[in-house]
């Protein structure tokens, strides 16, 4: 299993994109199955996130999501 955590508001190609070339590099690297290995990403807002000293460096990387949600709204 493959654990990844990053800031939100990379595009959903991208995201495939590294899925597939994690799961090729783990698997030449370990020799397993591409069908033994889980890999999840987790991706949390930018303000949920400290490098330090308690303050969100990066609260200024909005997930476009909700944008997105608001712009249909009106």
């Amino acid at each position: 299993m493959l654990e990844v955590s990053f800031i939100a508001g990379r595009p959903k190609e991208k995201g495939l994109g590294l899925l597939k070339a994690l799961n090729d590099a783990v698997v030449l690297a370990v020799g397993i199955s591409p069908n033994d290995l889980l890999i999840t990403f987790y991706e949390t807002p930018g303000e949920n996130i400290s490098f330090g000293r308690g303050l969100a460096q990066r609260a200024h990387i909005a997930d476009p999501a909700p944008e997105a949600a608001h712009a249909a709204e009106g």
